[in-house]
């Protein structure tokens, strides 16, 4: 099994790393980029991104990002608690 495994991620890393591979990925992002972002609005980014608000940003927005995501699995969780309840009740035989 261990040997299977380790052939399976033998034959997928290639790909991986061809696909995922900046330079294969660049023209794309840069596209992207240049079509949503004016040139003074990438600049400000930039900027941003350099300052010491931006470096704080960028350290902790993963940190941030997952937290955001418990929270919010979490409250999609409870909704489908109070939702299962309210449709079991209409579903319930008329009494």
């Amino acid at each position: 099994m261990a040997a299977d495994k380790a052939a399976l991620e033998e034959k997928i890393s290639p790909i991986l790393a061809q696909q995922l591979n900046w330079e294969t990925l660049k023209p794309q992002y840069v596209k992207v980029y240049a079509g949503t972002y004016t040139e003074e609005e990438l600049d400000a980014i930039l900027a941003f991104y350099k300052s010491p608000a931006g470096q704080a940003w960028f350290a902790k927005s993963s940190a941030v990002g997952e937290q955001a995501r418990k929270i919010t699995q979490q409250a999609i969780q409870d909704a489908q608690s109070q939702v299962r309840k309210v449709a079991d009740q209409a579903a319930a035989p008329q009494q």
